[in-house]
């Protein structure tokens, strides 16, 4: 057996569940990985100047920017976390009707 199986099975059965991340979850993730990035910041600098031999302004663009690109993800996480309409196939083994996406996918299971 595939040694990864058991995860991906978990994994699996864990998304066909339905349960999602609540938004301050995915907020604390967001948060936590700026801070990450802040308090590592110099030996992110250090690693992509040695692996990519870029100037010293690019490598602290990379770090300033990721940092910041948490932020603007944040602020558009509840627009993204809004159910989606998605057509349901044509293939669909099971009639069903439109509805968001994730209720479309447990449709066909």
């Amino acid at each position: 057996m595939n040694r990864f199986q058991k995860i991906f099975d978990a994994q699996k059965a864990l998304f066909a569940s339905g349960i999602t991340r609540t938004y301050e979850w995915r907020v604390e993730q967001l948060d936590r990985m700026a801070r990450m990035i802040r308090e590592n910041e110099k030996r992110f600098q250090e690693a992509m100047a040695k692996d990519f031999k870029t100037a010293s302004q690019e490598v602290i663009f990379e770090t300033q920017a990721s940092a910041g690109e948490t932020e603007v993800q944040k602020s558009q996480l509840q627009e993204w976390m809004k159910p989606v309409e998605a057509p349901v196939p044509r293939s669909s083994p099971k009639p069903a009707t439109r509805g968001s996406s994730i209720e479309n996918l447990m449709a066909s299971r």
